[in-house]
């Protein structure tokens, strides 16, 4: 029988232009999500999972040698791909980077090959979104380069353009805005065993506690429309 070591290979694509434009945060449409109503966003951005560049890098895998038992395979092209966290119930990965999209995967078929990469919350603009995390009861917390979005039900909703969202840390609260760099702000997250959000660059971990749960149920935060 063979292992996989690693199948998870998250490729990075360059992309041009900036993302000056990802600072012009879309706070109406924000206001919406959190009040569960539609932004009238219906397009998403697909990234295709094969063609000349897939071939490439799996002919480059095969020259990586491995011990005996183990293999290693290409899972998805992600553009930009950085940190990761992958939905408990391990249908969805959502992907961060320093630019300006965050990027959900899809295995439905479990397969551990990727079946779907698309953008995550296209009604939404994003500034250097590097950490996506969950905690444990299944919420996507995301920590931007100056503030933290809060997702209850990503992983169940995620295929909707239009994500229940809400800010734990608004936009320019994380840090001075000028001391924002593009950088030196790109964060990660984690949650500790004592319920609290960490956001981290380097070494200088900051925390916040999470917001209180609602009473309602996953589909009771679930996202009003979807495509």
């Amino acid at each position: 029988m063979r292992y996989s070591i690693l199948r998870i290979l998250m490729a990075g694509l360059i992309l041009s232009g900036g993302v000056g434009a990802a600072l012009a945060q879309d706070t109406g449409n924000l206001e919406k999500l959190s009040g569960f109503k539609t932004t009238g966003t219906t397009e998403f951005e697909c990234v295709a999972q094969d063609g000349p560049y897939a071939d490439g890098i799996r002919k480059t895998l095969e020259r990586i040698k491995l011990p005996q038992g183990f293999s290693i395979d290409l899972y998805a092209l992600v553009p930009d791909a950085r940190h990761m966290a992958v939905g408990p119930q391990g249908v969805v990965t959502f992907v961060g980077t320093r630019k300006t999209q965050v990027w959900s995967v899809t295995d439905r078929n479990k397969d551990r090959v990727a079946d779907e990469v698309k953008n995550f919350a296209p009604s939404l603009q994003f500034a250097v979104p590097n950490g996506p995390c969950f905690s444990k009861d299944g919420h996507l917390y995301l920590a931007e380069q100056n503030r933290v979005l809060w997702f209850p039900a990503a992983e169940f909703f995620y295929e909707s353009s239009d994500v229940t969202a809400f800010e734990v840390v608004k936009q320019g609260e994380l840090t001075p805005p000028e001391e924002e760099s593009y950088n030196h702000t790109a964060r990660v997250c984690d949650i500790g065993p004592d319920g609290k959000l960490s956001t981290s660059r380097s070494a200088s971990p900051s925390t916040c506690r999470l917001p209180r749960r609602r009473s309602s149920t996953p589909s009771g935060a679930s996202a009003v429309s979807s495509v």
